[in-house]
């Protein structure tokens, strides 16, 4: 996958609690904050792009968006 693929990539809520190494109800709480990615959805399913979740996530080492 490439650079661009990767930032276009869409994530589930699994995927997202996986690759953040959070439980179900950290990322459900997470997602009612202010700051954080907004959800995608879709029909009946909800996605997170991976892009926004890694500009959070330098956002909130930079210090420039807390939790």
């Amino acid at each position: 996958m490439n650079n661009n693929e990767k930032q276009c990539e869409l994530m589930t809520n699994k995927e997202v609690q996986e690759w953040l190494k959070i439980s179900k109800r950290t990322l459900e709480n997470w997602s009612l904050k202010e700051g954080f990615p907004k959800k995608l959805k879709m029909e009946n399913s909800v996605r997170y792009r991976r892009s926004d979740i890694q500009d959070w996530i330098n956002r909130t080492i930079d210090g420039t968006d807390a939790i």
